[in-house]
């Protein structure tokens, strides 16, 4: 609401003086709001700045009582803290106040031990050359004990070692064995009768026999095959059948893998 001064002749109406309020951009007479806004502002007020009113740490949160607070930073261990008024910086630094480089040279190879000092060892330390060891290590020629290397599974053999030299071991296959009946050394053998063969077991393929060095085909069919296994699947035989007569005459070697 602003000011205004006039003067009325009949119907007629003449403004003396006219004052409205003030605006931001237009002087004018001041509003009791605006008055009451004045009267709120203290003295060596400020404008508004930004600022922080929290501080958080990890989980927790400082916050400021008042307008205006104090922040209080507290050195901790090995820590130190540096304030310049002058150039308003804060430094922080660590500080070695437990360890302390070793003076001493490291000590010669000995008992094993935890040691007490509580200096660290700088990283360009030098231990003493290991020149001689003791006890048996240092004095064996052989193993105290000999060893026996053996070979299992499907291979057998063994060996005894006491380091004094290598040791080769001679391998064999498991139920291996060679038969040979050369020609002209026997009767003929006749169809369906029982040939005795190195111990094998039936059915694992692992027999081969040989008729003047050809490799027979071993099966139930005749007609196929030169000899059949005969005993149960799965389980040892010494024996087989040939499907036809095999005269003196035929080398028959028999061996099994």
């Amino acid at each position: 609401m602003g000011l205004k001064i006039s003067r009325k002749k009949g119907a007629d109406e003449d403004v003396l003086l006219e004052i409205a309020e003030a605006t931001t951009s237009k002087a004018g007479l001041l509003s009791a709001g605006d008055k009451k806004k004045l009267d709120g502002i203290k003295t060596g007020a400020e404008a508004n700045q930004n600022a922080f009113g929290k501080v958080v740490v990890d989980e927790v949160t400082i916050s400021a009582s008042t307008e205006v607070d104090t922040l209080t930073l507290a050195a901790g261990n090995n820590v130190t803290l540096t304030a310049d008024q002058k150039s308003k910086k804060l430094t922080i630094a660590s500080k070695n106040t437990t360890y302390t480089a070793a003076s001493a040279a490291p000590k010669a190879a000995g008992t094993a031990s935890v040691g007490t000092s509580a200096k660290y060892a700088r990283e360009d330390h030098v231990h003493p050359a290991q020149t001689s060891v003791s006890g048996n290590a240092g004095s064996a020629t052989k193993l105290a004990t000999a060893r026996t290397i053996a070979l299992s599974g499907d291979v057998t053999g063994s060996a005894s070692f006491n380091g004094t030299a290598n040791v080769s071991i001679a391998a064999k296959l498991k139920n291996a064995g060679v038969q040979v009946s050369a020609s002209g050394t026997r009767a003929e053998i006749a169809a369906n009768t029982n040939y005795t063969v190195p111990s094998y077991i039936v059915g694992s393929g692992r027999l081969q026999v040989f008729l003047d060095g050809v490799l027979c085909v071993g099966g139930a069919d005749a007609d196929t095959c030169t000899y059949k296994e005969v005993g149960t699947s799965g389980k040892s035989s010494t024996t087989i059948q040939f499907h036809q007569d095999i005269a003196t005459d035929y080398e028959i070697l028999a061996r099994v893998q």
